[in-house]
């Protein structure tokens, strides 16, 4: 990377987490980001992975990735205590329209072997990250809840710049 000295993280507080009230839509909302294919927890494990798998080939691009999962984590515990704050279980699992609980899966991980590929899955899933948390921003109108997404956002944006840069360095 260009430069091994970059500030991984974003030296900006979190907001407090606290919600308005109990509020089962937006938890079930919520759930999405938390334990979806294209959530946090997924974040986790698969910026875990590539960082174990990348420690030899690329430690630079290793610390990135371990870094980027530390983020997801905090990312997950604020999402998982919102949820739990609004009155609906934390459980990594997704309730679809027909209300089917479907729970999260090791397979949502991208085991891809290539640097080049592990980079391009990363930018689009925070490219996707970044379009549901937009998109919960609109539906959402818990101020409290608003703020810790809009810092969580943040945190995506900063990501997605780190990822395009580890790529334009390849």
């Amino acid at each position: 990377m260009r430069n091994c000295d970059q500030n991984f993280h974003l030296d900006i507080p979190y907001p407090r987490v606290q919600v308005d009230g109990p509020n089962q839509r937006y938890g079930m909302l919520l759930l999405q980001d938390y334990a979806s294919a294209t959530s946090e927890l997924t974040g986790v494990c698969q910026y875990s992975y590539q960082s174990y798998y990348n420690q030899e080939r690329n430690p630079d691009v290793a610390q990135l990735f371990l870094q980027i999962a530390q983020d997801d984590m905090r990312h997950l515990h604020m999402l998982g205590e919102m949820i739990y704050l609004l009155g609906v279980s934390p459980r990594y699992r997704v309730i679809d329209l027909n209300c089917r609980e479907h729970y999260w899966r090791a397979s949502y991980v991208d085991s891809s072997k290539t640097l080049k590929k592990q980079l391009m899955e990363d930018i689009a899933g925070k490219q996707t990250a970044i379009c549901n948390y937009q998109k919960r921003l609109q539906q959402i109108e818990d101020e409290n809840i608003a703020a810790v997404l809009r810092r969580i956002l943040l945190d995506e944006e900063h990501h997605m710049q780190l990822l395009q840069a580890a790529m334009e360095d390849l």
